[in-house]
């Protein structure tokens, strides 16, 4: 991939179309159905993609139940170096900080002007390098965007990975496990934050829980918009040239550049661990050779990646195709329309999945769903309906005895449930909790237990 080419995939990247507002209030209220877009999915969706959250992000902080903190190695006290240098670290993990360059469409003689430090975690394969069955290194880079590689390797979801990767069969394939804070993010620096402490950033986005969805009218769509619109200024360099160039380079495609890298330096040490347990094996006069499997080729190693950023893999594979040797990426998308900062095809299939909702619960009867109706799922969309249009003018108050205080359930409480459900319905039994906190509302029967359920991407803690 030459420089051009990645400086106009970058720019491809970074395009923002801050065109007519209305266009966007045209788009999300043509929904054919109910409205089903939460506070949370519209700002992801408006932010500019060069604000990149630090290591407190909002993102950051459900990213995964963690029982071995990132935070307790001194992440600043490990010099950063050129090659990749690992040292021990949170007891069964090696840790790294590897240096790259800032801006990768620079001329190379200037790469060394501005550098980034990328800090990246591996857990190495609990056999020798030397064994047959050493498999390599598996990349999982992060989602978020803003998501810490390093929690999420170090964290609670280690073993599912493990398990999930590595192969059962006396001789299946063992793995070295690696992940990253992308650049901008976590424990990699320069750290990017457009806000002065973790404080006002969860400020802000508190104060914008006050707003209802962009459905109720037009007017509040306009605060909207204007509120996420001064995002810009808060995170406008001024003059400081730094800050600007380390804006501006974090995109995906410098990510992925990053990736790409990180594989070559990754090569490179893996050739140097395997001379060194060979010379440990045979002594100082052996006359072996390491296998040709694991030595280092120049330009040609291959990315083993399982992409929970979908959007980094697709963009990887996309930029550099003869460089993928296998990838699981856990969703797809259209990555022009996403590169394009248009969004247009996020909200194609809301409808029909909102719609999926009601034939499953049917399919599944009333044993297993509280919201059946045997008259079938048309009458029980049909009834949350009338629910929707009831909690906007009476919004239910929530008690019981033992609480501090009563709560109001609103309208917009239910759309962003909904929603939060429909982006992983599967996932701790998103849609049977939902089916009984809206049963709870059509019989007026609700309960806090039922109603403050965390549904959807907010409940992977």
């Amino acid at each position: 991939m030459d420089e051009k080419a990645l400086s106009n995939a970058t720019a491809y990247h970074c395009k923002r179309s801050w065109t007519r507002k209305k266009t966007w209030a045209t788009a999300f209220l043509g929904l054919s159905g109910i409205l089903l877009l939460g506070r949370d999915a519209l700002l992801r969706g408006l932010v500019p993609r060069l604000v990149v959250p630090s290591h407190q992000s909002q993102f950051a902080a459900i990213a995964v139940p963690s029982n071995n903190s990132a935070l307790d190695f001194d992440w600043d006290a490990l010099p950063p170096s050129r090659d990749l240098v690992y040292v021990p670290c949170l007891d069964k993990f090696q840790c790294a900080r590897l240096l790259l360059p800032m801006d990768w469409t620079a001329p190379e003689e200037h790469w060394l002007d501005h550098e980034v430090a990328i800090a990246i975690i591996r857990q190495p394969a609990n056999i020798s390098i030397l064994d047959p069955r050493y498999g390599g290194e598996v990349y999982l880079n992060p989602g978020g965007p803003g998501v810490q590689g390093i929690s999420f390797l170090s964290g609670g979801w280690n073993a599912n990975l493990s398990s999930a990767i590595n192969g059962n069969e006396p001789d299946g394939k063992v793995f070295d496990f690696v992940s990253l804070d992308p650049r901008g993010v976590g424990l990699s620096t320069p750290r990017i934050s457009c806000f002065e402490d973790p404080m006002a950033r969860q400020l802000w986005h508190q104060l914008g829980s006050v707003y209802d969805g962009i459905d109720v009218s037009d007017g509040l769509f306009d605060q909207l918009w204007a509120r996420t619109l001064s995002l810009r200024k808060v995170c406008d360099p001024g003059n400081s040239t730094s800050k600007a160039l380390a804006l501006s380079t974090v995109t995906t495609p410098f990510v992925a550049r990053d990736l790409l890298a990180m594989v070559e330096r990754s090569g490179r040490e893996r050739e140097k661990r395997a001379n060194e347990a060979l010379a440990r094996e045979q002594g100082p006069h052996g006359t072996a050779v390491i296998p040709q499997r694991i030595r280092y080729e120049p330009g040609n190693e291959l990315l083993q990646v399982s992409a929970t950023g979908a959007f980094l893999g697709g963009t990887f594979a996309s930029l550099y195709p003869d460089r993928v040797g296998r990838m699981i990426v856990d969703g797809c998308g259209d990555w022009v329309d996403n590169a394009s900062g248009e969004f247009h095809g996020f909200l194609v299939d809301t409808d029909k999945a909102w719609r999926g909702f009601f034939n499953l619960c049917h399919d599944a009867g009333p044993e297993k769903c509280a919201l059946y109706d045997e008259r079938g799922p048309g009458f029980m969309q049909q009834a949350i309906h009338d629910v929707l249009n009831d909690l906007e003018t009476n919004p239910v108050v929530v008690s019981e005895e033992g609480i501090l205080f009563p709560e109001v359930f609103s309208r917009k409480d239910l759309v962003r449930a909904v929603f939060g459900s429909l982006y992983r319905p599967y996932r701790s039994q998103n849609w049977i909790k939902l089916a009984e906190t809206l049963a709870a509302l059509v019989n007026g029967t609700i309960t806090p237990a039922v109603v403050f359920h965390p549904f959807g991407h907010h409940s992977e803690q």
